[in-house]
């Protein structure tokens, strides 16, 4: 797993796309889309978008610090904080929607719940 801690980069894309945070996925693959539309449609107002990498582009995916090749392998999460990818990125993405799925996203950003997550992320 790549995380990548880019502030400034953040800021940058952040402006040019949305307002809140960024998740970023493999548009090709049907789980993914679906499941990255899933949440974005229990986002509050302004808290996040989602985006294929494909929609991105290789310029998109640069101003994250990103590359096709590591937007390719799994899903990014791009916030205030910096990228994350993988399971902490289904895990922050969880916690932006609020209510139950907050709760959920937290557990699986625990440490104990990183020791199912990653392995379950890795077979999805």
């Amino acid at each position: 797993m790549v995380d990548v801690e880019s502030r400034a980069t953040v800021r940058t894309v952040r402006s040019d796309f949305v307002d809140g945070s960024l998740l970023i996925y493999d548009g090709d693959c049907g789980f993914c889309t679906r499941s990255a539309r899933w949440i974005e449609e229990r986002w509050p107002a302004h808290v996040a978008v989602a985006r294929s990498f494909q929609e991105l582009g290789e310029s998109g995916l640069a101003e994250v610090g990103l590359t096709l090749d590591q937007a390719t392998r799994q899903v990014w999460w791009v916030d205030e904080h910096g990228v994350c990818g993988a399971e902490r990125a289904v895990a922050r993405a969880l916690r932006a929607s609020g209510g139950w799925r907050r709760v959920v996203g937290a557990l699986l950003a625990s440490r104990v719940g990183r020791v199912v997550s990653a392995p379950t992320y890795r077979l999805v």
